[in-house]
């Protein structure tokens, strides 16, 4: 029994998803719905494994939320902080859900080379943010990550 090389279909998930994240970019209808701050960690080694902890500030409150990811690409560990706006939300429950995000960049101690993050999940919620990530990392590959409430 022969086994076949999976580094064809990553390639072709890498890329469909890249297409998904990038083909949807800031529009003039987003409308500004509130912000976010995430702390991340994040383990890498081909795969990488994430968790998350943070909060939502939205029509007037705060919400702790949490996050969890695996992904493809990347070596070492790291810690990102993110902060940023979230758009077209309607309702609390609209943020929580998957989000796929291709990242790239580099981190050296807490010298970084980090791209800003635009993602959208299955609701129309997107958030943008800039990333301050410290630590030995290099990033070059696909998320996905559940965004859920903490409560």
């Amino acid at each position: 029994m022969t086994r076949r090389n999976p580094f064809p279909r990553i390639a072709i998930l890498c890329t469909v998803l890249a297409w998904v994240v990038f083909v949807s970019p800031a529009t003039a209808e987003d409308v500004e719905s509130g912000t976010f701050n995430l702390e991340i960690w994040r383990v890498s080694f081909i795969g990488s494994a994430a968790h998350a902890t943070g909060t939502l500030d939205y029509g007037g409150k705060t919400y702790e939320i949490t996050a969890t990811g695996l992904g493809v690409g990347g070596f070492g560990a790291s810690k990102t902080k993110v902060s940023g706006t979230v758009y077209n939300m309607d309702k609390r429950e609209d943020f929580a859900g998957t989000y796929v995000n291709v990242r790239s960049g580099i981190a050296v101690g807490d010298m970084d080379i980090a791209k800003s993050i635009y993602v959208e999940n299955q609701h129309g919620v997107r958030l943008k943010g800039k990333p301050e990530v410290s630590g030995i990392q290099l990033n070059l590959g696909v998320d996905g990550f559940v965004l859920s409430f903490a409560d």
